[in-house]
C-alpha cells in the first residue's frame, strides 16, 4: 500500500548562497585548483572584469550579505569565537584576529558575546583561562 510521506533529511538545512562561498564564509579551506576553489574564484571575480584589485570589496558584500546566517551557524558550532571575515569586517578597527584561545576573553570584554554564549561561558570558565605557554 503506498503512502504520501514525503523524505526528511535530519539536521539538513538550505545554505543561504553557493557550498563555495559558505565554505569561504565558514573558514572552510578551499584549495588552489580544486573544483571549489575554482567556482568560488569565478564567483567572486565575476562582474569585475580587469579590476582584480575589486575582489576585496566583492568579498565584503558577499560577508555583508550573508552575515547573519554565518554568525547564527558559527555562534552554535564554536561559541566564543568568531570567523576571519568577522575580524576583517566587523571587528574594531585595527584589530587583528587574536588567537582562537584568546577570542572570548577579548569578546567579552569588548561586550560582542551573544546571549547564548554568555549562557555558555557560564557553564566553560575555562574558556577565558589565558593560553599556556
Amino acid at each position: 500500500m503506498a503512502t504520501n510521506r514525503t523524505r526528511r533529511t535530519r539536521g539538513r538545512r538550505e545554505l543561504p548562497c553557493s557550498a563555495e562561498v559558505w565554505g569561504f564564509l565558514t573558514d572552510n579551506p578551499l584549495q588552489s585548483g580544486d573544483e571549489g576553489f575554482n567556482a568560488f574564484a569565478r564567483f567572486v571575480y565575476s562582474g569585475l572584469g580587469d579590476d582584480r584589485p575589486g575582489y576585496r570589496s566583492r568579498l565584503r558584500e558577499v560577508w555583508e550579505q550573508h552575515r547573519e546566517a554565518v554568525l547564527a551557524w558559527w555562534v552554535g558550532r564554536h561559541p566564543g569565537t568568531r570567523p576571519r571575515c568577522w575580524w576583517r569586517y566587523d571587528a574594531l578597527p585595527g584589530q587583528d584576529a587574536p588567537p582562537r584561545r584568546q577570542q572570548t576573553a577579548y569578546l567579552k570584554r569588548h561586550g560582542l558575546l551573544t546571549a547564548e554564549e554568555l549562557e555558555w561561558l557560564a557553564s566553560h570558565p575555562e574558556a577565558l583561562q589565558p593560553e599556556p605557554v
